[in-house]
């Protein structure tokens, strides 16, 4: 299953912890720019069924982000 996105994208930077609790690429966390928990919940949801969620390679355009959620075969 994946998820995409036409937004302004994961930069480099943070791509190996945007996964994390309260990642943002604004530092500031400024009202309105979001708390960085969307991704942490993703994982952590995937994480308690026995599943694994990562960044595709590139995503078809017009998109800019693509999320892969992993279920196992046995738990489809």
């Amino acid at each position: 299953m994946s998820a995409l996105d036409t937004g302004n994208g994961i930069p480099d930077a943070i791509r190996a912890k945007a996964f994390d609790a309260f990642v943002t690429e604004n530092e500031s966390r400024s009202p309105g720019k979001g708390t960085g928990l969307g991704l942490y919940v993703v994982r952590r949801c995937a994480e308690l069924i026995g599943a694994s969620v990562g960044f595709a390679n590139t995503a078809p355009t017009p998109y800019v982000t693509e999320v892969d959620v992993r279920i196992p075969l046995e738990l489809a």
